[in-house]
């Protein structure tokens, strides 16, 4: 990523206590960027794949993968789809209230 707002929104999430994993090819070059954070009961995790592409969810903590690349179906609370970075990353963070602590059935 070399643009100043990409960088800009990946910094804004390490700064809202992501953290940052990345999956590399065989090359050893990085595949894809994940932001995930635990907060408040909800998993949120950002995939990026370029400056341009990008996607990202947020689901309940108790019903999440341990791999962050699969949301399991029918638990993702938001589903960002496919994007550039600077507008995935605004609209999971805008106006992010969560809501109360989700219940375990």
């Amino acid at each position: 990523m070399n643009s100043s707002p990409a960088i800009a929104a990946v910094q804004r999430l390490l700064r809202f206590g992501f953290e940052r994993i990345p999956v590399l090819d065989e090359d050893g070059l990085p595949e894809v960027l994940i932001f995930l954070r635990d907060w408040r009961g909800w998993r949120e995790v950002v995939l990026v794949y370029s400056e341009w592409e990008a996607r990202a969810y947020r689901t309940p903590v108790a019903f999440a993968s341990s791999n962050p690349l699969y949301c399991p179906p029918g638990t993702a609370e938001t589903l960002i789809p496919l994007a550039d970075v600077v507008s995935v990353v605004y609209a999971l963070l805008k106006d992010w209230t969560p809501p109360p602590h989700p219940a375990v059935t």
